[in-house]
């Protein structure tokens, strides 16, 4: 049986629509703290790790080691950092979009910072200040 537009219509309808957030939403989706994507190019190749995130005074800052990758290719590079959340019984959810410069901050030690979850010592705040936040809602 063919299936008309009306009813292709009806079924997008029903499966949801997206919808662009205004950047005050976004923000407050991303909360005091939470669990996102970084991501960077290094060497013409994408990287992608989770991090734990804290939002302080319009900017995210994210604590790693200091040998580590995000440490070595993010300070003064321009980084990306994800959050969502998922409803997946109800086909619904929403994910913010952070774009900017990243840089360490050494003047600010990272006692106070997010608790990332690995274990480990991790004293470097990497600061990332937004250049664009966007996201969108899957109703």
């Amino acid at each position: 049986m063919k299936e008309t537009i009306m009813d292709a219509e009806s079924t997008a309808a029903s499966k949801g629509a997206l919808v662009d957030l205004d950047e005050a939403t976004c923000w407050s989706l991303l909360g005091p703290a939470g669990i996102g994507r970084l991501s960077w190019t290094s060497g013409g190749k994408p990287f992608v790790v989770p991090v734990n995130y804290r939002v302080s005074d319009g900017r995210l800052e994210v604590v790693t080691a200091a040998y580590s990758a995000i440490a070595r290719e993010c300070d003064d590079a321009f980084v990306a950092l994800e959050a969502d959340s998922t409803d997946a019984e109800h086909h619904a959810g929403w994910s913010v979009l952070v774009q900017g410069t990243a840089a360490i901050d050494f003047q600010h030690p990272s006692s106070d910072g997010p608790r990332p979850w690995p274990a480990g010592v991790r004293r470097q705040l990497l600061v990332i200040t937004p250049a664009s936040v966007t996201g969108r809602r899957l109703t």
